[in-house]
């Protein structure tokens, strides 16, 4: 079976390619400056052979809400294009070797979102990791 804290790293790894993100976190934080990022886990499922797995993870984008259509400006250009997420994790699927695949596969959440205890403009993207 995957490792999951190597596959939570390997997916941070990929998004911290991306330009403008001040931080990633592979785990929850308890403060973040935006725009930032921040993996977590929704589900695992497991099947009869041991080595499929797969891993339903969801990250978590944020960007400051000083100004509405600024803050979702900055937001929008991690949703879609070639500096967003979906460009970042296609650009090396097995995530350093960690799993076989992965993909993200939808956005959703979009709008005010409270993280660390603060509220951002935000949106979160579904990714299955198979390992």
């Amino acid at each position: 079976m995957a490792d999951l804290a190597t596959i939570r790293d390997g997916v941070r790894t990929q998004l911290e390619t991306l330009t403008g993100l001040v931080a990633v976190f592979d785990n929850e934080p308890d403060r973040l400056v935006a725009p930032a990022a921040v993996v977590s886990v929704e589900s695992i499922d497991y099947h009869e052979t041991p080595d499929l797995t797969i891993f339903n993870l969801v990250i978590t984008v944020v960007a400051a809400r000083w100004e509405p259509s600024a803050g979702q400006d900055v937001l929008d250009g991690y949703l879609a294009g070639s500096n967003s997420i979906p460009s970042a994790i296609a650009a090396d699927r097995s995530l350093g070797g960690a799993a076989s695949t992965s993909t993200a596969t939808r956005a959703h959440s979009y709008g005010m979102l409270s993280v660390a205890d603060s509220n951002y403009w935000g949106a979160q993207i579904d990714v299955e990791v198979v390992a």
